[in-house]
């Protein structure tokens, strides 16, 4: 997969231990949104983005409900930090 931008922006800030959350509501809507571990408000992010690292196998999730949480696989870390080594203020999120 190629990353866009956005794509490698994610990645790069659950790498660096923000938390990416799909929150679930009965009537069946999903908002993922980006929750900062320096206690920012949370960013909503667009569902396919997530849903596009997913079906690359580079982030996984427990599939909880009301609110799944993403985690990178072991491919999704080797390509962060593979791409974290080309952008440039990658650390900070």
């Amino acid at each position: 997969m190629k990353l866009s931008s956005d794509h490698t922006r994610l990645l790069l800030a659950v790498a660096a231990g923000h938390a990416l959350k799909a929150h679930r509501h009965l009537d069946g809507r999903k908002e993922f949104r980006l929750h900062y571990a320096d206690g920012r408000a949370p960013e909503a992010v667009a569902r396919r983005l997530a849903d596009d690292l997913t079906a690359a196998g580079l982030l996984d999730s427990n599939k909880k409900f009301p609110a799944a949480t993403f985690w990178l696989t072991a491919e999704g870390r080797r390509v962060a930090a593979q791409v974290a080594t080309l952008t440039p203020g990658s650390g900070s999120g």
